[in-house]
């Protein structure tokens, strides 16, 4: 039976193995046909990616070619700032190495100047250590003379009373009553005369602040009058002694800053400045911060009567008339600077009435020649020389801002206002206050530490008033913090002292009977030409000399003989 089975099989396979090979052949062909479009498919998406590949590598390729010129410009760029890193390294170097030479030096400067600083330190020191010596036995001394002095004195002021009422008792109401031998011999030893005891009723008036005391004071000082100027001498000593005794006068309470010794402001500029408009609106402003204010207005004088021509007191109606201000206009006179000859002395009777602050309103520059030619010359002023403060005032568009460089004004200057800065004139008056304050850097300040400034002020308006005074506190106080208003204050009493020695040689010189009868012959010599002006002087000099000489030996040897 197995056999059979076999035969059959064999004959089911044979009948389906053509069947099969014809299922195979169309499968493969499916597939070839499958496997060709795969690689049709894979041949175009190829074709697409070497595309792209192809535009990467270009592009790859312009990359790499821009990447090589930056790197090249990196180079060059590394290179140039190593360069110039190196030269600036060098330069650096250089300059360390010349700083350290320098503060090496400085160093040993340094060291030079200590060592010199200690030996002056250690004589300094030995110096006030003799110093201090000598002022203790000093002290000592002076402290018996005192005591001894004091004694003297209680005793020498009993004897003086006694006589004054003996001598008031007898001339107080009559002028003529004649006093014994006695009493006159009296007051004789005490230099008192019937002229002493009036002038001490005139400053009890003063110094009590009576303003008709002040005018006559004023004008007693101001007289030429032999008799009057003897009087204004007695009353001005005993000013003196009252301000150096010991009960000087107080300074003025309830005011926004105390002057112990008062306040002495000059005030100059061109006519038409507007020097009397800003006073008036300064000193009102001054009254309204408690102070009292004296202003002395130096006018130009009249050639025929030699009094004032100008008159403040019209241009200061407001000040004039306030109980806490005094102001006199004074005629120049002729005097130097453009101040009266007695302005010093009246400076000081209304500082004696209790005006603690003093206006010296001054002749403008160009009303006054003299005071063109001394400033011009002798680079001074006598305004400056007798106040605190020296203020001078500027008009703008002036179109001369620095012409007071020329006449030597600006340089004395310790403030200067630019007036009238209001209106249309506020932008000009801006411009001359950088002009001067320009102008004032190239010049040597008056008083050390002190730089003038420039200030912008309206009188009209009332603009920069306070300003400007505040600058003027700073002023006072800087002089004041160095002790130095004594010193100032004593200097221009020496330099007013040769001036006066100088007026008062010219008057006796000029009054002199001898020259009187001397000069007509000599003017008529200089002016034909027979001798020289200098002979001429020389010769008058000489012959006011000898007079003088002979008149006082005729006076020592018989006392009735006046003189001179």
């Amino acid at each position: 039976m197995p056999p059979k089975k076999k035969s059959a099989k064999k004959k089911a396979d044979a009948k389906a193995a053509p069947e099969n090979e014809e299922t195979i052949e169309m499968g493969l062909e499916d597939k070839l046909l499958k496997a060709h479009l795969e690689i049709s498919s894979l041949q175009h998406e190829l074709g697409k990616h070497t595309a792209v590949l192809q535009e990467q590598r270009q592009r790859i390729e312009q990359l790499e070619e821009m990447l090589d010129i930056k790197t090249q410009d990196r180079i060059e760029l590394t290179l140039d700032m190593s360069r110039q890193y190196k030269t600036m390294q060098s330069e650096m170097i250089s300059k360390v190495n010349a700083l350290e030479k320098q503060v090496l030096d400085l160093k040993t400067k340094l060291a030079q100047v200590q060592t010199a600083y200690g030996e002056a330190r250690r004589l300094h020191e030995n110096i006030l250590t003799e110093k201090d010596a000598l002022l203790e036995e000093q002290n000592m001394k002076m402290t018996y003379m005192t005591n001894e002095f004091e004694t003297m004195l209680n005793e020498t002021l009993g004897r003086m009373s006694r006589k004054l009422e003996i001598a008031s008792q007898r001339w107080k109401d009559n002028d003529q009553v004649a006093l014994s031998e006695t009493n006159v011999k009296r007051l004789e030893d005490f230099q008192l005369t019937r002229i002493a005891l009036s002038k001490i009723e005139l400053f009890d008036g003063l110094v009590s602040g009576d303003r008709a005391s002040l005018a006559r004071s004023i004008t007693l000082v101001e007289s030429l009058r032999e008799d009057h100027r003897l009087e204004s001498q007695q009353l001005l000593s005993l000013i003196l002694r009252r301000e150096h005794g010991s009960a000087p006068p107080q300074p003025r309470t309830g005011a926004d800053t105390a002057f112990p010794s008062g306040f002495r402001i000059g005030l100059s500029g061109a006519p038409g400045v507007g020097k009397s408009s800003f006073i008036e609106t300064f000193g009102m402003f001054l009254i309204s911060k408690g102070h009292k204010v004296a202003v002395l207005a130096v006018d130009p004088s009249s050639s025929r009567t030699g009094g004032s021509l100008l008159g403040d007191k019209t241009r200061m109606t407001e000040l004039s008339r306030h109980d806490d201000a005094y102001v006199r206009p004074s005629p120049s006179s002729g005097s130097l600077g453009g101040v009266a000859r007695n302005t010093n002395e009246a400076i000081l009777l209304c500082s004696a009435a209790g005006y603690d602050i003093i206006l010296v309103e001054t002749v403008g520059v160009g009303q006054s020649e003299t005071m063109q030619v001394r400033a011009l010359h002798h680079r001074t002023t006598p305004v400056a020389d007798m106040v605190d403060m020296f203020t001078l005032l500027v008009a703008p568009g002036a179109g001369d801002e620095l012409q007071g460089m020329k006449k030597g004004i600006v340089e004395l200057s310790d403030l200067i206002l630019v007036n009238k800065a209001d209106g249309e004139l506020a932008g000009p008056a801006r411009l001359a206050q950088i002009e001067y304050t320009s102008a004032l850097k190239f010049i040597m300040p008056m008083t050390e530490g002190w730089y003038p400034k420039v200030l912008p002020v309206s009188s009209h308006q009332r603009e920069g008033i306070d300003k400007a005074w505040e600058t003027m506190k700073e002023y006072y106080g800087l002089l004041a913090e160095r002790n130095e208003l004594a010193a100032k204050r004593g200097a221009q009493q020496k330099k007013w002292m040769w001036r006066q020695i100088t007026d008062e040689l010219h008057w006796r010189l000029r009054t002199d009977p001898n020259v009187k009868g001397m000069v007509p012959e000599f003017e008529r010599l200089v002016d034909n030409g027979e001798i020289t002006s200098g002979q001429a002087a020389e010769e008058i000099l000489d012959a006011f000399i000898s007079g003088q000489s002979l008149r006082g030996s005729a006076a020592q040897k018989n006392p009735s003989v006046p003189a001179a």
